[in-house]
């Protein structure tokens, strides 16, 4: 049996990397005692596969793997997915969550599904300014308003026809345009959060005085990987200010496989 878990990742574990996590997650089925399953050969290792890698630094409300478990628990139980939540959920610590768990199917005419990392396709992301920075808006726009004037400079940023960054990668750097990558992009205060994302996928976000936050909707996955940073770092360009990467906190808030359908992992 296949299941799909979707977690988060918030509080001081931000600052552990990926294969940390994935250690951290290794110790915890095999705490919880659940019947995972394991690889052949001389090097057995747990039947576990996750999504895209999240940055060390970023928290989360929509990481997603994969687990391959036997068809009864230890008790003799057939498991599902609220029992493989129960079992599992006992054994995280602070700053781990489970959001959700499905049973993934086989499907008709293949030997198994297809995994989380595989069907990347799009995610999104909140990035909140930090205490203690500003984005160089104008002293003659007040505090109440200062959401609307940068809800007119997105617009604005958003109605170019192209948006050109320079895209580095381990081939080296180029020219890319990146607005046909960008789904979505809003600009909204603490209280409210743009149509397009779930509530689900702020629960963890953290909240800072200035009290801006930018969401974007943006390709992810091996095909065309877009970064938030490198979209909020053409927006400030466009309006004449620096990007600095410590004054933003970036929260991913969930991942699609399906863009243009919005189907969640």
């Amino acid at each position: 049996m296949i299941f799909r878990i979707r977690f988060a990742k918030y509080g001081v574990v931000k600052f552990i990397g990926h294969l940390d996590v994935m250690r951290y997650f290794q110790k915890a089925v095999r705490r919880s005692e659940l019947p995972i399953k394991y690889s052949q050969g001389f090097n057995p290792h747990q039947l576990m596969v996750f999504a895209q890698p999240l940055g060390v630094g970023v928290t989360s409300d929509g990481e997603y793997m994969d687990i391959e478990t036997e068809d009864v628990d230890f008790a003799g139980n057939v498991l599902s997915a609220e029992r493989v939540r129960e079992i599992l959920g006992g054994a995280l610590t602070e700053g781990f969550e489970i959001v959700s768990i499905r049973q993934i199917p086989w499907q008709e005419g293949t030997k198994h599904p297809e995994n989380a990392m595989s069907l990347v396709a799009g995610a999104d992301y909140v990035m909140s300014v930090k205490d203690g920075y500003s984005l160089g808006i104008p002293d003659s726009v007040e505090q109440n308003d200062k959401i609307s004037y940068l809800k007119q400079k997105l617009e604005s940023f958003m109605g170019q026809d192209s948006i050109v960054v320079c895209k580095k990668s381990k081939s080296g750097e180029k020219d890319m345009d990146i607005k046909p990558y960008i789904y979505e992009a809003a600009v909204e205060d603490n209280s409210r959060i743009p149509s397009f994302m779930d509530e689900t996928g702020v629960a963890h976000a953290d909240v800072y005085e200035p009290g801006i936050r930018f969401f974007f909707r943006l390709s992810a996955g091996s095909a065309v990987n877009i970064k938030p940073e490198l979209v909020l770092e053409s927006f400030l360009s466009y309006c004449g200010e620096g990007f600095n990467e410590l004054m933003f906190q970036i929260h991913r808030a969930q991942m699609y496989s399906d863009i243009e359908q919005l189907t969640g992992l």
